[in-house]
């Protein structure tokens, strides 16, 4: 599904053939606080946090292009672009850099999910990478399992 606020809710006309393998850091974290912190960023650094939302609106754009391509190794390596946006404004921290960078190893590209903090982190997988990609986790002790997404839900829309 793709959304806008000026057109709502769109169904995307692809079926992307991929896994997401998520793992978790087990770092609790408040979403309260992480906001409180971007806002504090924001407020020091404006014109940086302007770049960043124009630069992330310019990868979005070019994510949905991607997805309907079913292009996952640009898509992989979007998602790392968006963690490095999401590690300039304080949001990642250094047990959820490393999960990223274990991923990498395995993966088209991974990134932090939700609010940031702690939480999970996801990787984008095919068949191919998915087991090495879950082992290299569960070798480190990180809870993990992997997800694909279902079209047949998608009917609805």
């Amino acid at each position: 599904m793709e959304y806008d606020k000026k057109n709502g809710f769109s169904k995307i006309n692809s079926e992307p053939n991929f896994h997401l393998v998520i793992a978790n850091s087990k770092i609790e974290h408040s979403t309260e606080a992480i906001v409180a912190n971007v806002k504090r960023f924001k407020e020091k650094n404006e014109e940086k946090f302007s770049e960043l939302c124009r630069e992330e609106s310019e990868l979005i754009n070019n994510v949905l292009i991607l997805l309907k391509n079913n292009d996952l190794s640009n898509l992989g390596k979007n998602m790392l672009k968006n963690q490095e946006y999401l590690e300039t404004i304080g949001i990642s921290n250094e047990k959820l850099h490393s999960m990223i960078e274990l991923a990498k190893k395995s993966s088209f590209g991974a990134k932090i999910t939700g609010a940031g903090g702690g939480g999970c982190i996801i990787a984008l997988t095919d068949e191919s990478k998915l087991e090495k990609a879950i082992e290299q986790f569960k070798k480190k002790n990180y809870e993990c399992f992997s997800a694909k997404i279902d079209f047949k839900g998608v009917d609805t829309f």
